[in-house]
């Protein structure tokens, strides 16, 4: 989305877009070397940051996260095990370069690694912390969506009906192109021979795209191997090469939700 789109032709938008090329260089500081420069410079920075604040109020509704985690940061974030708060600050490390990545070129290509695979026991707050992750990219417009793994297989399920509205095809396509796509609870749903080939695909597409993936599991890689090589050995065996290629953290602790009893 381009904030100049309405008043491309006109010279004082072309002068803004010129200076947003400079502005959106790394370290540039927007002094300017006469009145009118520094002006429009300013200009250019008061509309993207108006910019940036309309896309985020937009993607922070349409991003998939679950209402009620919708008002919360990465910093509201609570350990409450030990190795917690070493893993936290690998994840915020980790989303915090790539939203740097995507600000200076539009997507992850320059990232070390493919996504984020982040896996712990049942209820030590894999989701809660995927979700304020997909908050943190909204907040920063960069466009994510979050997606519970069960329901990606049910919607490639519908398209098999007659009355389907879409296709498998587009499916794909919607996932693979959104620059960054949140996969949670990866494992809990048993994959048949056809959802195996349809997870492979859409994880190498997005790595082949550039996009970031971060995936969350109660099992770790080698169990996760095991649980999908019941279905379809080879293609399980694809998928975890691919998800070798990811940042790997382990979210230690027990059930948080056995301490509120």
């Amino acid at each position: 989305m381009d904030f100049f789109e309405n008043d491309k032709n006109s010279e004082f938008q072309k002068k803004l877009a010129q200076a947003l090329e400079q502005v959106n260089k790394p370290g540039y500081v927007p002094v300017g070397d006469s009145d009118d420069e520094a002006r429009i410079a300013a200009e250019v920075t008061a509309g993207r940051a108006d910019w940036r604040r309309e896309m985020a109020l937009e993607q922070a509704e349409t991003n998939g996260v679950p209402a009620h985690y919708r008002s919360f940061k990465l910093a509201d974030f609570e350990t409450y095990a030990a190795g917690q708060e070493e893993a936290l600050e690998r994840v915020v490390g980790f989303v915090e370069t790539a939203a740097r990545s995507y600000e200076a070129k539009r997507d992850f290509l320059a990232m070390p690694r493919d996504g984020l695979f982040l896996h712990g026991a049942c209820g030590t707050g894999k989701t809660t912390l995927a979700a304020y992750i997909g908050n943190f990219f909204s907040r920063h417009a960069v466009p994510a969506r979050f997606e519970l793994f069960g329901d990606i297989l049910e919607r490639y399920r519908s398209t098999m009906h007659a009355s389907a509205e879409t296709t498998a095809a587009a499916i794909t396509r919607r996932l693979v192109d959104v620059p960054v796509l949140i996969i949670d609870d990866l494992g809990q749903t048993q994959l048949t021979a056809y959802s195996a080939e349809t997870l492979f695909k859409l994880v190498n597409g997005r790595i082949n795209r550039g996009g970031l993936t971060i995936i969350t599991s109660n099992f770790d890689l080698p169990d996760l191997e095991k649980r999908f090589s019941a279905a379809q050995p080879q293609t399980a065996a694809a998928i975890i090469s691919r998800f070798h290629s990811f940042e790997v953290v382990r979210l230690p602790g027990d059930d948080y939700r056995k301490r509120k009893k």
